[in-house]
Formats: C-alpha cells, sequence, structure tokens
C-alpha cells in the first residue's frame, strides 16, 4: 500500500501527500483506535526531469530526487471527556529492518516519540522503483502487522475525479465566470499572451506539471509568445482545471 501512495505522489508531480489509516480494535477494556499516517515528502530535485509514458506513468526519474518517508503509529482510547493517546512501539523485527536500512550508503533511518505517537522516518529514498521494495518491506513489518492489508483501490478511491458531462445550460454559466476560455466544438480553448519565448516555456512546464497533478489531459499548442490551452470534453474536472489556470495565469502577470 505504502508504494501505491509512492507511485501515485511520483505520478502526480506532488511534493507531499499524507495518507492516514485508522482501524479499531474491540478488547475487553472496550475500543482502541490504531491508527497511522502515512507521509512523503519531496527533499530535493525536481520530477519534472522524468520522461512521461503514455498511460502517464514516470518511466525515467531524475536521480538527483529524494523522498523521506514518515509513519506516525499511535493508539486512541475515548473514556470520559478524554482520549488517551499512546505511541505503538516497533517490532523487533521492525528494528532489524530499520538497522539493516541504516548500513546502506544512501538511507539513514530515525525513530523517536512525539506528542505521544512513535515517529519513524526514513531520510533519503532515491526516485527510482528499487525504493519500492524498501517501502514494502517496511510496510510489511510496520504496518501489516496492526492494520494487516489494505485494498490498493482505496487509494485511488479516496481521490475521486469527477468525469460528469455537463449540460449545454451548465456549459454557458461555467464560461461565464471563466477568463477568456470559449468552445470549440466538444472542446473549450483559451490563448494566453506572454512577453518572451522564456516566460512562453515557463508556462508550459507549469501547466505539464498541473496535467500530472489533475489527472486530466490538457493540449497545448505553444508559439513564441503565445499558448493556446485545450480541455476536451465538457467536465466538472475540466471546469475546475480551467478555473486553476485561470488563477495560475493571472499570479504570473
Amino acid at each position: 500500500m505504502s508504494s501505491a501512495i509512492f507511485d501515485y505522489v511520483r505520478r502526480t508531480a506532488r511534493e507531499y501527500i499524507n495518507y492516514e489509516i485508522r482501524k479499531d480494535i474491540k478488547s475487553e477494556t472496550g475500543i482502541s483506535t490504531h491508527i497511522v499516517s502515512i507521509i512523503f515528502e519531496k527533499v530535493q530535485g525536481d520530477l519534472i526531469d522524468g520522461l512521461i509514458s503514455e498511460g502517464g506513468g514516470l518511466t525515467v526519474a531524475n536521480h538527483s530526487c529524494k523522498w523521506n518517508l514518515k509513519y506516525w503509529l499511535s493508539t486512541e482510547k475515548s473514556g470520559g471527556f478524554d482520549t488517551a493517546i499512546d505511541p505503538i512501539s516497533l517490532s523487533d523485527k521492525a528494528e532489524k529492518l530499520l538497522e539493516k536500512l541504516s548500513m546502506t550508503a544512501i538511507l539513514s533511518c530515525n525513530v523517536r516519540v512525539i506528542e505521544k505517537k512513535t515517529v519513524l522516518t526514513i531520510y533519503g529514498l532515491p526516485d527510482n522503483d528499487t525504493s519500492r521494495s524498501v517501502i514494502d518491506d517496511v510496510y510489511k513489518v510496520v504496518v501489516r502487522p496492526l492494520w494487516g492489508d489494505i485494498d490498493a483501490d482505496e487509494l485511488s478511491n479516496r481521490i475521486k475525479t469527477d468525469s460528469r458531462s455537463l449540460e449545454k445550460k451548465d456549459v454557458d454559466a461555467m464560461l461565464k465566470e471563466l477568463d477568456g476560455w470559449t468552445l470549440e466544438a466538444d472542446t473549450i480553448a483559451k490563448t494566453l499572451e506572454f512577453g518572451d519565448h522564456y516566460e512562453t516555456m515557463n508556462f508550459v512546464s507549469l501547466l505539464t506539471i498541473m496535467s500530472r497533478q489533475e489527472e486530466t489531459s490538457v493540449g497545448i499548442l505553444a508559439n513564441e509568445n503565445s499558448v493556446k490551452v485545450y480541455l476536451k470534453g465538457m467536465t466538472v474536472d475540466n471546469y475546475k482545471v480551467a478555473r486553476r489556470i485561470d488563477v495560475v495565469s493571472k499570479t504570473r502577470n
């Protein structure tokens, strides 16, 4: 599951993601909730230098890019007006794996208790597929013993898109709210002007990142001092992307 989150954050060119899993555990003393927050944060490099396959996957990573992986582990138990929070200790198997990882030339690990939560951090994960095996190994000994196997489809279910087609009256209302977008067949389009070629290419790079983050197809026709943007389909998602492009273009003027 952790590697699925890693794949998602790399593919969408995000720099940070926090994914929380909760599981209620019944016992004779009541119900306790095991909580783990899985965090990936980019600390070096820029994923835009990677090559993108037709399916949207990052096939050639920028190897100067590094990631930190953090697990926040705790148990909550409610009683009266108070909620007791306790850290979840790592198993001997997990401790041995972390010791092994720390012996590598590129990784370092740290375990400490912060705000009554165990915080495990792995520093310096390279941006390549070999890191997936490290992430999966850590998940197996840290998360799985307490939370069990998590359905990988849960990640995509939590990050839903809205591909509903808009009716004609909704499209007309949408275009009135947007800045300079026009309807061309089943596509909405907008042309943006820039002061020079360098500024134009910077905006094209920004659109490429945005396309990956929003997981939508953004058509781009770039000239020396202008960019024409196309969004195919009258959908709720494309309306949101168009609004974001409007906001970004205004902040760059």
